[in-house]
């Protein structure tokens, strides 16, 4: 499970005892709990948007000259079927 998924889980919880509570000091200090479980949970969101920014960034990027604008993946395809392979070579000689 996800930390975020875990934090907001007990921010909920502790809200929920919260709203249960008669002691206007407890129900305070228990509201005080869940906003701190709020805030773990947008501190977990932060890191992973920031990790996964950084995976992006570190993504090897192929530039080629054929086709610009073509997605890298069609490009390179493009490529190789202009090229006749020795499969293709050795079924005209047969023909």
């Amino acid at each position: 499970m996800p930390y975020t998924t875990r934090w907001r889980r007990a921010t909920t919880a502790r809200a929920t005892v919260a709203d249960q509570m008669n002691d206007p000091d407890s129900k305070r200090k228990m509201l005080r709990i869940a906003e701190d479980y709020e805030e773990l949970a947008r501190r977990a969101e932060r890191r992973l948007k920031q990790q996964r920014q950084q995976q992006q960034q570190q993504q090897p990027k192929i530039q080629t000259d054929a086709l610009p604008g073509a997605p890298l993946r069609s490009r390179a395809r493009s490529r190789m079927t202009l090229l006749p392979n020795k499969t293709d070579k050795k079924r005209q000689k047969r023909h």
